[in-house]
């Protein structure tokens, strides 16, 4: 009589590929926590590069970026009045901020987006930048995180009452990057 004999794995056979499984597994999950750590350590450069780049600026123009009261004068003015907020300058042109202490919206300019083209005007950062809305933030205004799909930002949160985002008070200036 002959027997058919039938073939299977074995109980050893199949622990060493689930082994080997949770271990690639393990790989892929561990590569994907270090590139996210690598990508928040670039954001932190950057961010630890723009806040000396601020200061540094307000030492030497005794004004903010954006919020400067006589920037025409030392890089060239882009537009007078309500232009200002349409008009990119050619080369280093600017407007001039209205000197509140806050990098928000100014009568004239949009101060928020003047602050990235004077300090790039100024030497303190890399890029060049317009310093005019393109509907909100785009590269022509806003330099690119390192993070992909975001921009980095600045603005005055003067006093929020009644927003559902934030609690009521007085924010000052703030640096984000924003996706």
């Amino acid at each position: 009589m002959l027997s058919k004999r039938q073939s299977a794995f074995t109980l050893v056979e199949l622990s060493i590929v689930l082994v080997i499984l949770g271990l690639l597994v393990g790989g892929v999950l561990t590569g994907q926590s270090l590139i996210r750590a690598a990508e928040l350590r670039t954001v932190t450069t950057q961010y630890n590069n723009y806040v000396p780049a601020v200061q540094t600026f307000r030492s030497k123009y005794f004004a903010l970026p954006g919020d400067m009261p006589n920037a025409t004068s030392f890089w060239g003015a882009a537009a007078v009045g309500a232009a200002c907020q349409t008009t990119a300058g050619s080369g280093t042109q600017t407007c001039d901020g209205d000197a509140n202490g806050l990098i928000n919206t100014a009568t004239n300019s949009l101060e928020y987006f003047r602050a990235w083209q004077q300090l790039a005007s100024a030497g303190l950062i890399e890029g060049n930048y317009d310093g005019i809305n393109h509907t909100f933030a785009t590269t022509a205004n806003s330099p690119v995180g390192k993070i992909s799909s975001t921009l980095w930002g600045i603005y005055g949160w003067s006093t929020r009452a009644g927003d559902v985002h934030v609690f009521d008070g007085e924010y000052g200036n703030a640096l984000f990057s924003v996706a």
